[in-house]
Order: C-alpha cells, then structure tokens, then sequence
C-alpha cells in the first residue's frame, strides 16, 4: 500500500494500492469498496484520510491526474460529495476543513500551497518564491484559523486559515527555522 489510515473510532480502514482506494472493515476483515476507475482515481494515490466525524473519506492523487476526492461513507453507494481536477498536478498531501468543504494541498512539481473546494471552487495558490521555499508537508488547525506549511529548507510557514484571494502578498506568514533539511513529515 501507498498510505494507510484508520478511521478516528478505529472501525474502518482505508489503504492505497496504486490507483485504488480501498475501505476495509478490519475487526471483520471484510472488505467493504474499492474505489478505482471512473469511480475513482485515474493516477497513483499519495494519501487517504478519514473526516473527524468519519462520515467522509477522502484522497489525493498524482499527475497526470491530480485530483482530490471524497465520499460519503454514510450512503449505501459511497457517493463522491467532494471532487477537485487539475490535469498535470502532483498533490503529495492534503488536509481537509470539514466546516468549510475546504482542502489545502500541496502540489508538488511546483511546491505550491493551495487552498480547493468542490468543484475546484475558491481556489487560492501560494507559490513559493525561491525553489528552497517550496512547500513539502502541511498540517491544517481549522478550529484555530491556521495551517502550518514545511519548506524544502527546514522551515515551517504559518499562514491564517482560510487562506485569502490575491495569492502571496494578501497571506503574511511567520516564519520559524526548524531543520536544516527539508520538513516532510
């Protein structure tokens, strides 16, 4: 497997195999979905993570199809309620805001921050000024308004959450020195 995750209340896992995304029931050991194909991801997936609530499971995947989904684990059919498209994009990882629909990614060709709701709705982009400032890892605090973003060259950026129109200027950071290598975890 790529990744894998349990579910907050440990009644579900979810693992990656290549494009698949795959639901288990672990205290059964049954397999509940596989998502793959026109139901899921057409590229590799890099990340699976299950909502606070554990009603939505959602992913992200690689180029060259680089989409993050998720589905509502409470309907019969597993429907796919969260849904973001960007042909030729990377997402490495990704964390969601479940009050906002809302998810921050990192894109990682360029090593962009970015902010995505459904349908590629409120789409906001930071994009690293210098190739040593490109981002590598990220962990969202929605309750508290701030996601905290890692740079190739050890450092982590804390920016407000949600992130605001106008890219860049319109997101002051702060900035604290942590690693002399790049964060990734």
């Amino acid at each position: 497997p790529g990744d894998v995750c349990y579910s907050n209340s440990g009644e579900l896992l979810a693992c990656t195999s290549n494009n698949d995304v795959i639901l288990i029931d672990p205290i059964k050991a049954v397999l509940i979905r596989v998502f793959s194909g026109s139901g899921g991801h057409l590229s590799f997936v890099n990340q699976v993570s299950f909502s606070d609530d554990d009603k939505q499971l959602l992913s992200c995947s690689a180029a060259p199809s680089g989409a993050i989904y998720g589905w509502d684990l409470e309907s019969e059919a597993k429907d796919r309620i969260f849904e973001h498209f960007a042909k030729g994009t990377d997402y490495s990882c990704f964390r969601h805001d479940f009050r906002r629909n809302l998810c921050c990614a990192i894109a990682r060709t360029q090593g962009s921050l970015r902010m995505i709701g459904h349908n590629n709705n409120n789409m906001e982009e930071i994009v690293p000024e210098t190739p040593a400032n490109a981002f590598t890892s990220l962990e969202l605090a929605a309750p508290l308004g701030v996601v905290f973003a890692g740079t190739q060259s050890g450092h982590i950026r804390i920016f407000q959450w949600p992130l605001k129109a106008g890219g860049p200027e319109a997101n002051p950071f702060v900035q604290v020195e942590v690693h002399a290598h790049a964060i990734t975890a």
